[in-house]
């Protein structure tokens, strides 16, 4: 008489519905995880739903800066941070200089902020031409080789399209977009830990630009920033609204000495 095996008889007595327990995939190895020096920015909720932030559509390509660093766009420049991002080749003679210029107004303005993160960001457009080099002698040049801003390159055009439209600046019009003389002459800049951002022209007034930036980027309720005092108010807020007004010599502008009658206003 033939011996049945175990698994056999139990298959038999069964009526064969008995199956071979299904062998489980060995486990994978898991994928490196690269390590930040820099903790992650918190994730947002509202109402008790996280939040998708908006720099999560950044791409989080490898870019190379007028040091010769190399950062990761995403992780190491907008992660956590008040950033200012403009768009810039070395070899533009249209807006990219006025862009230069103006940020470094900005810069100057919101001194104060870089000790609160704030990032300087200017994007080279020409990847396939500009170099660490040239980007280090432009940002000689402009006289803002400054700390809190890096002057980048993105390593081929592909990478470079990626990052300008995730951000905004580009051309609806393909051939416009194709065309770098033409570039967009975009200032986009916000507060990651926010994640409030807007933009405006980069050949906008640096006060504006730089008062829009306080406004936009402000962590918890202040309060108006047409005022020179009061609680929370920032201190680049403060000199601005001071500059501002003997620069217009607007005493409307001064709310406490209009409420008190002190300076008569302007018809």
């Amino acid at each position: 008489m033939e011996k049945l095996t175990l698994r056999q008889f139990l298959a038999s007595a069964l009526g064969g519905r008995a199956q071979a327990a299904p062998t489980a995939p060995a486990p994978r190895d898991p994928a490196p995880v690269r390590q930040s020096s820099r903790p992650a920015a918190s994730p947002l909720v509202n109402r008790g739903i996280e939040v998708q932030r908006r720099s999560e559509r950044f791409p989080d390509f490898w870019v190379t800066n007028q040091r010769g660093e190399r950062k990761r766009f995403r992780s190491d420049l907008i992660n956590g941070k008040k950033v200012i991002l403009g768009f810039i080749y070395t070899r533009c003679e249209g807006i990219c200089p006025l862009t230069t210029h103006n940020m470094r107004r900005v810069y100057e303005i919101l001194e104060e902020e870089l000790e609160n993160g704030l990032q300087m960001i200017s994007l080279s457009l020409d990847p396939s031409r500009d170099t660490v080099h040239d980007l280090a002698q432009y940002a000689n040049d402009h006289r803002v080789n400054l700390p809190g801003w890096d002057f980048v390159v993105a390593g081929n055009e592909e990478d470079t399209v990626a990052l300008r439209k995730a951000t905004g600046a580009y051309e609806i019009d393909p051939e416009l977009d194709r065309n770098l003389s033409q570039h967009s002459g975009l200032l986009t800049f916000g507060n990651d830990r926010t994640n409030r951002w807007m933009g405006l022209g980069a050949g906008s007034d640096p006060e504006i630009i730089a008062k829009s930036f306080i406004r936009t980027t402000r962590e918890g309720a202040i309060a108006r920033l047409s005022r020179d005092s009061g609680p929370g108010i920032p201190l680049a807020a403060r000199r601005l609204n001071a500059r501002m007004r003997a620069a217009h010599e607007d005493p409307v502008c001064d709310v406490a000495a209009a409420a008190s009658g002190s300076i008569a206003t302007k018809p």
